[in-house]
């Protein structure tokens, strides 16, 4: 009973409870690895070894189906999944049923327990059903989502401006289909990023005087094979800019195709390079250089577009999606849990008429009860996840009559509009390395998680900002912050910008930051629209040298050494320091001695000294921001992909985000240049 309810509570809580909380999260999946996965295993091998104890033989049944479920909606799995526990436990429960089948009992009143048994069989067949439903799911993902499926994407974009170049119509038509005209001048040019289908492309190797040059697709794209430019072509109403006028619907089919050419990053594809030279203007043109006016908008597209692709592959490597969806829609195994639920449900009918009503019977009663709440909250879960809606728009895109039914459009709105339940958190890390003195920091043994400001929601004015730093690059190599101070005429702070580490030059521009933070007039500290985003790229930038260390150029102990240094050097300028305030009178005082000039904190002191000389507070935020934008953006290009794949299954990072955006503007991050001076010690 224990071991079910606890099974119940973290199917039930799983995203509302530590999907945000990266400490929790990590419990979580201890005890669901470490505890529950054997225990239930134990138990149920247990049951379903009793065989003259019928009750027995009904809880093993439950907890058969309660594993299934539980790791269908908790588990963080891959492809490898392997079903040969299932098997053993199904074999049991066949031997169980054929002995009872044999010798069917009678109760007190002389009645058969034919019924009963029946109902275990049905129970026994479902469950067959749903693990052969499963199996072929996993096949078709290995097809769909697998290795193969990827190079046959490689082999497809690599194609694709020849493609284009021989499939374009004058009438923007996709596929000289009437069924699909692109009015987008972007998406005119020949978008044809795969968002399904692609495992039915054959290739074949083009040959030019005996010789072979390129491999090709052996026809046009078929009528299975969708497209985002035959996304962005339909023409149905849904999709329409009367039911879509901010583009959501089309953009999440964008957001899985993105998904799935981003998944070459993960495998190290040679090849990938070259291609991302080739897809960068579409998306860069699709996504920034949109002809929307209003920076709002225009920045919370882009940024959802990016998110949604994060959560594609978040659920991708951390949970059964890829396989539940390898078909497809997956409406047999909707019907298949319907089915079982039912069947479960009759079971408890069986038990009342056929065993005592003790305590036996009223453990039964709840186990199953859970039982069908788990299944529905499976179900939810499928039914509410954009993997759903990704697969009914593929439908719809697939079939134009459908865009002809009134009540299809009008339906799918409706569906469409509801919120997924497992969105990634839209927040970012705030830490004010300052305010912890005296508290026995406990960043100088290892990185640690930030504790001294709890996340906050991402300001809309630090995705206006950094969406108008990308577009104002636009495809060049990003600055580390010196374009900004000349662009606003403060040349003079330009040899701030050139520490050997990122690491101090995030300490040194922090401190100076909350320098300005704290020297602000009482009218000013009502935060401004750019300070905002300057004090809370400031922040996160603390927070990832404390919190999330790989996530930075500084790789290895190169920030440790820093952040280290920095502390013990601020213990001695700070000594005896009680509260803030006198901090930084201390450190004011003691910034004149030139040996503590030097020092990170005392060059931080220093820039802040030059920054508040700027006399008017608005220029002074607008310096900071802009500064704090371009930098972020020139921390974010990494060569560690685990790390950011890891943090990805916590939620993610804000920098992930931005290190998605520039890889698909075609910065990889695959090395800086050598006169970088924030490159790699």
């Amino acid at each position: 009973m224990l071991l079910i309810s606890l099974t119940f509570f973290i199917a039930a809580t799983k995203h509302r409870l530590w999907h945000s909380n990266p400490a929790i999260d990590r419990v979580h999946r201890y005890i669901l690895a470490q505890m529950v996965d054997p225990l239930m295993k134990l138990a149920t091998f247990y049951l379903l070894s009793k065989p003259l104890e019928k009750i027995y033989l009904v809880w093993g049944a439950i907890l058969m189906i309660a594993h299934g479920t539980l790791f269908c909606i908790a588990d963080a799995c891959t492809l490898d999944d392997s079903n040969s526990v299932k098997l053993l436990f199904i074999g049991m429960l066949t031997y169980n049923l054929v002995d009872v089948t044999k010798h069917i009992p009678k109760d007190d009143h002389g009645h058969t327990f034919f019924g009963f048994v029946v109902n275990l069989w049905v129970i026994w067949g479902l469950i067959i059903l749903k693990t052969a439903e499963r199996f072929f799911s996993f096949e078709a993902a290995k097809r769909t989502y697998g290795a193969d499926s990827i190079y046959s994407a490689s082999n497809y974009m690599r194609y694709q401006d020849a493609l284009t170049s021989s499939d374009a119509d004058p009438n923007g038509n996709v596929d000289g289909d009437d069924n699909y005209k692109v009015t987008d001048p972007v998406f005119k040019k020949g978008n044809k990023y795969i968002v399904a289908g692609e495992e039915k492309i054959i290739f074949q190797m083009e040959t030019e005087n005996g010789n072979m040059t390129r491999i090709v697709p052996c026809a046009t794209l078929s009528d299975e094979v969708i497209t985002v430019q035959k996304v962005w072509g339909c023409v149905g109403e849904l999709l329409g800019q009367q039911m879509d006028p901010d583009n959501q619907f089309k953009d999440m089919c964008l957001s899985f195709a993105l998904m799935k050419l981003l998944r070459r990053r993960f495998l190290n594809n040679p090849g990938e390079l070259e291609l991302i030279q080739e897809s960068r203007a579409s998306i860069l043109q699709a996504l920034l250089n949109s002809d929307d006016q209003n920076r709002a908008n225009r920045a919370n597209r882009v940024f959802r577009v990016i998110k949604t692709e994060l959560g594609f592959l978040e659920d991708f490597f951390f949970s059964k999606y890829p396989i539940v969806f390898g078909y497809g829609l997956p409406i047999y195994n909707f019907l298949l849990s319907l089915l079982l639920m039912a069947a479960t449900g009759w079971l408890v009918v069986t038990t009342y008429y056929h065993c005592q009503l003790d305590r036996d019977f009223y453990i039964t009663y709840v186990l199953v009860a859970m039982i069908l709440i788990m299944e529905i909250t499976e179900i939810t879960t499928y039914v509410l996840s954009d993997w759903t809606k990704v697969a009914l728009l593929i439908i719809y895109v697939r079939f134009p009559w459908l865009q002809n039914a009134s009540f299809v459009n009008t339906a799918l709105r409706f569906f469409f509009k509801r919120k997924t339940l497992h969105p990634l958190r839209e927040k970012i890390g705030q830490f004010s390395l300052l305010t912890h003195y005296g508290q026995k920091l406990p960043i100088r043994g290892k990185p640690c998680r930030a504790t001294s400001h709890a996340p906050i929601k991402l300001p809309e004015q630090v995705k206006e900002t950094i969406v108008d730093c990308l577009i104002r690059f636009g495809q060049g190599c990003l600055p580390n912050g010196k374009s900004s101070l000349q662009r606003n005429g403060k040349t003079d702070l330009c040899s701030d910008c050139d520490f050997p580490t990122s690491t101090q030059t995030i300490l040194v521009w922090h401190i100076a930051t909350c320098y300005c933070e704290t020297k602000s007039s009482k009218k000013d500290r009502n935060s401004s629209a750019k300070k905002v985003v300057a004090t809370a790229l400031s922040k996160y930038c603390a927070y990832l040298v404390v919190s999330a260390p790989d996530l930075l150029p500084d790789q290895g102990s190169a920030a440790k050494v820093v952040v280290d240094l920095m502390m013990s050097e601020t213990d001695r300028l700070l000594e005896g320091a009680r509260n803030e305030s006198e901090m930084w009178e201390m450190m004011e005082k003691k910034d004149d001695a030139e040996s503590n000039k030097r020092t990170i904190a005392g060059m931080g002191v220093e820039l802040g000294k030059k920054l508040m000389a700027i006399g008017n507070e608005d220029t002074r935020w607008k310096v900071l921001a802009e500064f704090w934008a371009e930098y972020v953006l020139h921390l974010a290009p990494s060569d560690n992909v685990q790390a950011h794949k890891e943090h990805l299954a916590s939620g993610g990072e804000f920098i992930t985000h931005l290190w998605v955006l520039l890889y698909h503007a075609g910065n990889l991050g695959l090395g800086r240049p050598e006169n970088d001076p924030n490159a790699d010690p």
